[in-house]
C-alpha cells in the first residue's frame, strides 16, 4: 500500500484526509506545524530488514527523542502490527544526507559515532536477554533490529499510557506511589539476578500504562555485571541529572557500577514522587552539601516513604540497601497495602513523547480500534469460529463415518470445547467496566462513613484519583482524611492543603472550613 501525508494518518496509519484523524483523533497538521523537525525522517519512510523485504515497516510521526536517539511510531506491513521505532541520532554527532534519511557523521565525529552506534546496539542485546525464559514483564518488549542508513534502529512494542514524568508535577500521596513502586521493584529484583543494571532510571524512563503497570524503558546505558559483580562506569559517565549516583560522575573516585547503583536513582524517583522535584543532583551534594528536603509528615506510609528514598540516596555506597529483600524487612509496612486500584490523571493530555508502544491489530481498510483491548477482540472471534466448528462436527458424526476417524473428530471436538471453556474464562476476568465519577464519589463516602475501617485506604485511593481530575467534593473528603486521620495518617498540613484546593474549585463546605480552620492559617 502506498502511504502519503495527505491521504494516511502518520500515528495510526487509517486513510485519512482531513487533518485532525477520524480513527485516532490524531491532529496531522498541528504536529507539522509544531512538533516535525528537519532532522526527522520523512513521513512514512519504509524500513526493511533484508534486501528480499521479508519484514519491512512504514515510519510514522515521531513519538519522541532525546540527544542520541529518536523514536517513531511504525506499521509492521506483513501483519498490520503497530510498533515504535528507535533511531540511533546524535543531534551533536551527526546529520542528515541529501536523502534527508543517511546518518552522515559530521566533521572529526566519526569514530565517536560508530563507538556510541556499538553502545546503542548493545541496548537491543540487553532487551533480548530480558525475554529470555522466564521473561521480565516490566521491561519494554523487543522485536527487531534492523541497520539500515548507515544507522541502527531498535523496534521495540508500542504502550498506552505516559512516562512517569509527565503525573509528577505536583506532590504525590504515599497509596499513588506504593500502587507502582511495589512491581518496580519486582522487575528490579528481576534485572539484577541477570546482572542487569540499568544504570539510569528516572520518571523519564519509567512508563504507566493504561493499567498502571510499570515498565522500565531505555536501556542505552544498561550494563551487565562481570565476575565479581562490579563494573566500572564508563568514561562519558551516565544517569540523569538528580538521579544519578555518585560512583556516575565522571570525576568519581569510586567508579564501580552495580545493584546498589540503580537503588540511588529509585530513592531519586521515591522523592521526586514525595515532593514535586527531583533531589539535588550528587555532584551539588558532594561539593556544596546540598540538602535534601524535608518530608512535613512524620508518621504513616509517606514517612515510611521518606525513610525508604533517604536510604537509598546515600552518598556512602556502603550505607545503601543491596537486595530489595531487606528492604521488606526494613520498611514492613510499605508491603503490608496491597496494590491499589488503576492510577489515573484525566487532567493529563498526552504528548507526543508519552504516547508510546504495544503491537496492536490495524486493518488499514478499517477505523483504528488500537484503544480498545485486542485480547478481547480476538477471544469474541475465537469463540464465534468455536461456535461454527461445533457445529460442523456434530452435523458430521451423524453421517457414516469409519469408527478410526470417529474417535479422531470426538477428540477435536472435544479440544474445540475446552478452547471455548477457556476463552469464556479468560472473559469473564477482564476488568469490568468503572463506575461514572459520580458512583466513584459515592462508593468512597459510604466506605469513610463505615464502621469497616480496613475498607478506609480504599476509599482515600479513590478519593485521589478523582481529585486528580478536579473533583473538588472528592478534594475537601481528601481534607477531611488526612485533617482527622480517617483512613490514613494525620498530616494537617496535607488536610488544609486538600481543603485549600477544594475551596479554590468553588466546593462550599471547604470554603466555610478553611476560613474558620486556624491550624490551617
Amino acid at each position: 500500500m502506498n502511504y502519503h501525508i495527505d491521504s494516511h494518518c502518520p500515528d495510526c496509519f487509517q486513510p485519512s484526509r482531513p487533518a485532525v484523524c477520524a480513527a485516532c483523533g490524531f491532529d496531522r497538521a498541528a504536529y507539522l506545524s509544531n512538533e516535525a523537525a528537519t532532522h526527522h525522517l520523512p513521513l512514512f519512510t519504509q524500513l526493511k530488514k533484508s534486501e528480499k523485504g521479508d519484514t519491512s515497516y512504514i515510519l510514522g510521526r515521531m513519538l519522541g527523542e532525546g540527544g542520541f536517539a529518536i523514536v517513531y511510531a511504525a506499521l509492521r506491513e506483513q501483519d498490520g502490527l503497530s510498533f515504535a521505532v528507535k533511531e540511533y541520532y546524535p543531534e551533536t554527532l551527526a546529520n542528515r544526507g541529501l536523502d534527508n534519511c543517511t546518518v552522515q557523521p559530521k566533521r572529526s565525529e566519526s569514530e565517536r559515532l560508530q563507538l556510541w552506534q556499538k553502545r546503542f546496539q548493545q541496548e537491543a542485546e540487553h532487551l533480548r536477554r530480558c525475554q529470555d525464559y522466564p521473561p521480565i514483564s516490566g521491561v519494554v518488549r523487543f522485536a527487531d533490529l534492523i541497520k539500515q542508513h548507515n544507522t541502527t534502529y531498535l523496534v521495540m512494542e508500542r504502550l498506552q499510557g505516559n512516562n512517569l514524568q509527565a503525573y509528577l508535577k505536583t506532590p504525590k500521596t504515599a497509596e499513588w506511589i506504593i500502587a507502582w513502586l511495589k512491581p518496580l521493584l519486582e522487575t528490579l529484583v528481576q534485572l539484577h539476578n541477570r546482572q542487569l543494571f540499568h544504570r539510569d532510571i528516572s520518571p523519564n524512563n519509567i512508563f504507566l500504562t493504561e493499567h498502571s503497570h510499570p515498565i522500565l524503558m531505555d536501556f542505552g546505558l544498561a550494563r551487565e555485571g562481570i565476575r565479581d559483580n562490579e563494573q566500572k562506569s564508563s568514561a562519558i559517565g551516565g544517569g540523569t541529572t538528580g538521579f544519578r549516583a555518585p560512583e556516575q560522575l565522571r570525576h568519581a573516585a569510586d567508579s564501580r557500577i552495580d545493584g546498589k547503583t540503580d537503588f540511588y536513582a529509585i530513592g531519586g524517583v521515591i522523592y521526586a514522587a514525595l515532593h514535586g522535584n527531583p533531589p539535588p543532583d550528587a555532584d551539588l551534594r558532594l561539593k556544596n552539601g546540598a540538602p535534601l528536603n524535608h518530608y512535613d509528615n512524620n508518621a504513616g506510609l509517606g514517612a515510611e516513604l521518606a525513610k525508604l528514598a533517604e536510604h537509598c540516596l546515600q552518598l556512602d555506597r556502603s550505607k545503601r540497601p543491596e537486595q530489595v529483600a531487606m528492604l521488606k524487612n526494613l520498611y514492613p509496612l510499605l508491603w503490608q497495602i496491597d496494590r491499589l486500584e488503576k492510577i489515573q490523571d484525566e487532567t493529563l493530555v498526552p504528548t507526543s513523547a508519552s504516547q508510546s508502544m504495544l503491537a496492536i491489530p490495524i486493518n488499514p481498510a478499517q477505523p483504528n480500534t488500537a484503544k480498545a483491548k485486542p485480547q478481547v477482540d480476538f477471544q469474541a472471534e475465537m469463540a464465534v469460529k468455536v461456535k461454527q466448528n461445533s457445529k460442523q462436527q456434530q452435523l458430521r458424526l451423524h453421517d457414516p463415518i469409519p469408527n478410526s476417524k470417529r474417535y479422531i473428530y470426538a477428540f477435536g471436538l472435544f479440544l474445540i470445547l475446552v478452547g471455548l471453556a477457556v476463552g469464556l474464562v479468560y472473559i469473564s476476568k477482564l476488568d469490568p467496566p468503572q463506575p461514572s465519577p459520580e458512583t466513584q464519589l459515592q462508593q468512597a463516602k459510604t466506605l469513610l462513613e463505615g464502621e469497616d475501617h480496613s475498607q478506609w485506604p480504599t476509599a482515600v485511593a479513590r478519593l485521589t484519583t478523582l481529585a486528580d481530575t478536579g473533583n473538588a467534593e472528592a478534594m475537601r473528603l481528601l481534607g477531611f482524611s488526612y485533617y482527622n486521620g480517617v483512613g490514613v495518617g494525620k498530616d494537617l498540613t496535607l488536610g488544609c492543603r486538600w481543603y485549600q484546593q477544594a475551596a479554590k474549585g468553588n466546593n462550599q463546605e471547604a470554603k466555610e472550613f478553611y476560613a474558620k480552620a486556624k491550624k490551617c492559617h
